[in-house]
């Protein structure tokens, strides 16, 4: 099909997607860029994937990565002039229209938001929670999202003694609004591909904290000017920093004001134009026979 189509370029995202791409583009002159959209190190191919992956990608004519901290990786087996970071652009709804909300009128809120597996690490949130709470119990928790760990989570903050505090809503239609309720959004991941939850929370202009995990909270946030980092999979540092937050309103807002003005790097404007750019330039060299 490709051979038949003749496109300027092929573009494919994910492992599997770049492999059957590469292949397919073989022996055609078609320009290719291959994307990983998770993160690689964490998220493991199985191995005759991964085999293919190293062996087949330095025949791309480039690799578009979402951080700079995941090219150490990709500088193991492919040339680091074909290594390009383009993070995913910062989309928002024009208008944040109004909905019920889970939590007590008047609580106020720490919120969170992906889907409830393990690499989310929200077992390390209700934990911090629990313990920056001991002596706020008028906080309470937004977890939005859903996935397999969910009963494993409410059992979990029903253990802690703050169930009646936490509030699982599964999916949200309309995130942002519940964001914007909150007084600050906490990333307790693992591990990232890139943390789209955290952009988004940042653009509302809410107080963010993160785990500093791999990767992408660390080049997002600059610590203690528009976000807090704290230590990954670290409980009392990450309760420590809820704690600081809940008791100081101006951190909050000075931290939440920075970060709405600081994540307008990320807008689709300024990311689409270097996916441009970079389509411009492999096409220029375009030799198909």
């Amino acid at each position: 099909m490709l051979k038949y189509l003749r496109p300027d370029v092929a573009i494919s995202f994910t492992a599997r997607m770049n492999v059957q791409n590469l292949i397919a583009v073989h022996g055609t002159g078609i320009p290719i860029i291959v994307s990983e959209r998770n993160n690689p190190i964490a998220q493991r191919q199985p191995l005759e994937w991964e085999v293919l992956r190293k062996n087949l990608y330095p025949y791309a004519s480039a690799l578009v990565l979402q951080t700079r901290s995941v090219r150490r990786w990709a500088q193991g087996f492919i040339s680091g002039e074909k290594i390009h970071v383009i993070p995913n652009p910062l989309t928002q709804e024009n208008e944040i229209s109004e909905e019920i909300s889970p939590c007590p009128k008047g609580m106020p809120i720490v919120c969170s938001l992906g889907r409830l597996t393990r690499s989310k690490g929200f077992d390390i949130l209700l934990k911090s929670f629990s313990i920056a709470t001991a002596d706020k119990p008028q906080w309470g928790l937004l977890i939005m999202g859903e996935g397999e760990e969910r009963r494993f989570l409410e059992e979990m903050a029903r253990t802690l003694g703050i169930r009646e505090r936490v509030f699982f809503p599964g999916r949200v239609k309309n995130p942002s609004y519940q964001l914007n309720q909150a007084k600050f959004f906490v990333l307790s991941s693992r591990h990232e591909g890139f943390p789209n939850a955290l952009l988004e929370a940042m653009a509302a202009g809410i107080a963010a904290i993160a785990a500093d995990c791999p990767f992408g909270p660390s080049e997002i946030i600059t610590h203690d000017v528009d976000g807090l980092l704290v230590p990954n999979e670290d409980i009392d540092s990450l309760s420590r920093s809820m704690h600081l937050l809940m008791e100081d309103r101006e951190k909050r807002e000075s931290l939440g004001a920075r970060a709405r003005k600081n994540v307008k790097r990320y807008s689709p404007d300024i990311v689409m134009a270097q996916w441009e750019e970079l389509i411009s330039r492999v096409t220029q060299v375009r030799e198909i026979p």
